[in-house]
């Protein structure tokens, strides 16, 4: 008698909002003048997602950030900034408060991929023309910061790493399955992941992946971009058996590579801690 088979994918209902808190936990050292430098990021976002629609096996998804918050710990000091905080000395959490519970437009497929992200820039652009207090060049740093955390290609690379795991055919417990994806904005690199249906419970698949980050093939002089980049990913997920969604998710990324800086390429190590939960 051979093993039941189960195809987990995204199966999410017409009208429906799901919810997802992803939390960042980033430590990343590197070597500049001859010192090692060490910082600390950590990001916690909030978003939900309601499905508008559903058109061959693609859903479109109203997207709002909920909360957002991110603190960073660096030698030369230490930032903090909360979409709920209200000061409006503090430029960067104020502008993060305007985007809270804003709409824009995600289509992701049953697979996991996510093809488009629209409308985050008008949501940024309408938070940044509130700050009266602030002149255009403060305006469009604020503006890189937010493209650079919470735009576009970041929300969707986010996505990705925690969604872009579903077998392309139906699996029984012990089979395995590779999955090709690409790194977030700002690094040159691919991911290869091997993942397994590690158990089958009453109201979950239970996923365990295993990737290989490799140097993407795409050549790039761009400042501050990650190039050689390698490392290894290791993830355990729970999927709502019903609805495919992550219910609980946690990545760990141990990266090496090289940041070109001024001319300068500059040695980095990264570990970052990528943690999803559906409540």
């Amino acid at each position: 008698m051979s093993a039941q088979k189960v195809q987990p994918k995204l199966n999410l209902a017409q009208g429906k909002t799901y919810n997802q808190n992803m939390k960042i936990d980033a430590e990343i050292e590197q070597s500049f003048a001859g010192q090692n430098l060490k910082m600390r990021m950590m990001a916690d976002m909030q978003l939900s997602y309601k499905v508008n629609g559903i058109e061959n096996g693609t859903f479109n998804l109203e997207a709002r950030y909920r909360k957002m918050t991110l603190s960073m710990t660096m030698p030369q000091g230490n930032l903090s900034f909360d979409s709920e905080k209200k000061d409006t000395q503090d430029v960067f959490s104020t502008t993060l408060g305007a985007i809270i519970d804003k709409p824009f437009t995600m289509k992701m497929t049953s697979a996991g991929k996510v093809t488009e992200v629209s409308g985050i820039e008008a949501v940024f652009n309408a938070a940044i023309s509130q700050l009266s207090q602030v002149d255009d060049m403060q305006k469009e740093q604020i503006m890189g910061q937010l493209e650079q955390s919470y735009g576009k290609e970041s929300i969707s690379k986010n996505m990705e790493s925690s969604f872009a795991i579903y077998p392309s055919k139906p699996v029984a417990k012990g089979d395995k399955w590779t999955v090709m994806t690409v790194m977030a904005a700002g690094t040159n690199a691919q991911i290869e992941t091997v993942y397994e249906l590690a158990d089958i419970t009453p109201e979950y698949y239970l996923l365990k992946g295993n990737a290989k980050v490799t140097p993407g093939t795409a050549k790039s002089n761009e400042e501050n971009e990650m190039t050689n980049v390698t490392g290894t990913m290791v993830s355990d997920l729970k999927l709502n058996k019903k609805t495919g969604w992550v219910a609980a998710s946690t990545v760990v990324q141990e990266i090496k590579a090289v940041v070109r800086t001024e001319g300068e390429e500059l040695p980095v190590s990264m570990k970052n801690t990528l943690t999803l939960s559906d409540h």
